[in-house]
């Protein structure tokens, strides 16, 4: 549901599929739980806790650094009320 009549969210984890030319729009999921439930158990990680720590960290970091590149300088605003 949504604020709007007639205009609805995605689901999470989907993203909206529109073809040029068409009235229709399909969503396509881009990430499962269950797929990543399913890869952990067949790909068991082998390291040590330490070592999970370290990679988890630098997984956010680089993600993180990804997302700060603009043309613009960035700010953040965060709220924690009803608008969010």
């Amino acid at each position: 549901y949504s604020i709007y009549t007639n205009i609805y969210k995605l689901r999470p984890g989907y993203y909206l599929r529109i073809k040029a030319g068409q009235m229709s729009a399909e969503q396509t999921p881009y990430w499962s739980f269950e797929t990543m439930v399913e890869r952990s158990t067949r790909y068991r990680y082998v390291g040590g806790k330490k070592e999970a720590i370290d990679q988890l960290e630098n997984l956010l970091k680089s993600a993180v650094k990804q997302r700060m590149v603009a043309a613009v300088p960035l700010g953040a605003f965060l709220s924690w009320r009803v608008d969010s």
